[in-house]
């Protein structure tokens, strides 16, 4: 039996709940948990794309909410608006844009590219432009964000999972 601090990882500490007011996993982990080995494989792939990547964090972020949004997953927009206010990474005016998919008139030029990559990814049209901005690695990365995100967003899909209860107060959710 795999630890449960194992699917954790370098989580733990974060802005992020890990565990509700019940002591369960929140979010994907509890999926992850059940999968056994697989799962503790998958988080510890998500771990590389979140802690270990290329990609700035601003940009990462960005299209971790973008994903969320897209697949109406509550726990992954809500947990990573927590992270994206809590570091100042992004404009309320920009997480307004990214929530809609009216990223286009964004003005950091390589954030509206690199969600265009996202964008596509979603869209399962992946196509690597020659006059790209973003380099080659940095798609590869995207790519991989937009199909993992994706992946939790159906995970969590199957047990309805949202927001986590956080306190004993049923109107408290963070």
């Amino acid at each position: 039996m795999t630890d449960r601090a194992d699917f954790l990882g370098a989580r733990q500490g974060g802005v992020i709940p890990l565990i509700d007011r019940d002591g369960r996993l929140t979010g994907p982990f509890a999926a992850m948990e059940a999968l056994g080995s697989v799962g503790l494989a998958m988080a510890r792939f998500g771990e590389a794309l979140r802690f270990g990547g290329q990609l700035p964090s601003r940009i990462r972020e960005a299209i971790i909410l973008r994903v969320g949004s897209h697949r109406n997953s509550e726990f992954e927009v809500w947990a990573h608006l927590r992270v994206v206010r809590e570091s100042g990474l992004l404009s309320e005016q920009e997480i307004e844009a990214l929530l809609h998919g009216h990223h286009a008139g964004l003005d950091d030029h390589r954030l509206r590219e690199s969600l265009a990559i996202a964008e596509l990814a979603l869209a399962g049209q992946v196509s690597r432009a020659d006059d790209s901005v973003v380099p080659r690695p940095e798609w590869f990365e995207i790519v991989s964000l937009v199909h993992y995100y994706s992946l939790l967003a159906d995970l969590m899909a199957v047990d309805g999972v949202g927001v986590p209860a956080l306190t004993d107060d049923p109107g408290v959710t963070s």
